[in-house]
């Protein structure tokens, strides 16, 4: 009898698991949607977008010949130009750190948008990249910084691009011109290709530290079968952005919303706060964020043939191995 209540409460609590699908929201909310920055090397890049559907099959429509410009406190105007649809973008501007800059846009259906004074943050230098060995399955690039300002920002985002080489999975000597084959030109080859790829955002805090120093901060995680390291060399483009605590907020609702869901214990998705504000309706929803930055960059190399990690995932380590290499920056 109690063998049988036990396999009763196990299929009770089975049962409670079975998923539930909400009713994909249909309304047409059609909110602006704002992805900018200004950088202190002296661009500036915003993206406008309009919201859809949560159950919409096309891709969001751009927001195009809006005209955008970016103030600063001391005065300046920047007027960015439309490169493509709902693109904008301007270069060569004299950014000064010691001043906020606000986002300006007008759509054109004549609605005007602000966004907050946004300050530049001093961003430090990335002190090292390496690697870490997790469960001999998983490679982790790592990043370390510190910030010898009293009165830095306590708050950053990290995120990379990387560059490898792949291969086609079939060797193609040989091409069709008039339905007869002919050799390649070493200039046509297409077995050999590379490829950029930005890994998601990451964040990390020295909030509530004694120094304001950041360790280990993984900034992406590369599988051991993957095809980056089957390759003689792989490169990581590491890049920091000191960010304030408003935008932290902001970013980490953002992660929660669209990249940590799909667990049961994954945090439930709220409303996403943003810097940007409809000046004639208060009460109008608009989406996104402008930040005002400083990027620090640092490249790391991976030689996969002569690099220990090959003996590492070969032999199958366990992840107590853990390595470091010394700081390469070009």
């Amino acid at each position: 009898m109690r063998r049988l209540s036990i396999i009763i409460s196990i299929l009770f609590c089975v049962g409670c698991l079975d998923p539930y699908a909400p009713p994909a929201s249909s309304g047409n909310l059609n909110a602006l949607v704002i992805d900018g920055y200004i950088d202190a090397n002296g661009t500036a890049s915003v993206l406008l977008s309009r919201s859809i559907p949560l159950n919409g099959k096309d891709a969001p429509p751009f927001e195009s010949e809006a005209v955008v410009t970016i103030e600063s406190s001391n005065g300046d105007v920047f007027s960015l130009h439309e490169d493509k649809d709902g693109s904008y973008s301007a270069s060569g501007l004299s950014v000064d750190k010691s001043s906020t800059y606000t986002l300006h846009i007008v759509t054109i259906d004549e609605k005007d948008y602000r966004s907050d004074p946004m300050k530049v943050y001093s961003t430090p230098p990335i002190d090292s990249v390496y690697w870490t060995i997790n469960g001999a399955e998983r490679l982790e690039i790592r990043a370390d910084s510190h910030n010898d300002d009293p009165n830095g920002a306590r708050y950053y985002l990290f995120n990379a691009i990387e560059t490898y080489e792949y291969h086609a999975e079939v060797f193609c000597h040989f091409k069709l011109v008039n339905h007869f084959p002919v050799e390649r030109l070493p200039e046509e080859e297409v077995f050999v290709c590379y490829k950029d790829e930005r890994t998601l955002n990451v964040l990390a805090s020295s909030k509530g530290l004694k120094d304001n120093r950041i360790t280990g901060a993984r900034v992406c995680t590369i599988d051991r079968k993957s095809p980056k390291l089957a390759v003689p060399r792989y490169s990581i483009l590491v890049r920091q952005i000191a960010i304030s605590d408003e935008e932290y907020n902001y970013q980490r609702l953002l992660l929660a919303s669209t990249e940590q869901q799909g667990s049961l214990f994954a945090q439930i998705p709220g409303t996403i706060p943003s810097n940007m504000h409809s000046t004639k309706d208060p009460d109008e929803y608009v989406l996104g964020y402008f930040r005002a930055q400083e990027v620090k960059e640092l490249r790391y190399f991976i030689d996969t043939y002569t690099h220990p990690i090959r003996e590492i995932f070969i032999k199958g380590y366990i992840s107590l191995v853990v390595s470091r290499k010394p700081l390469v920056n070009i």
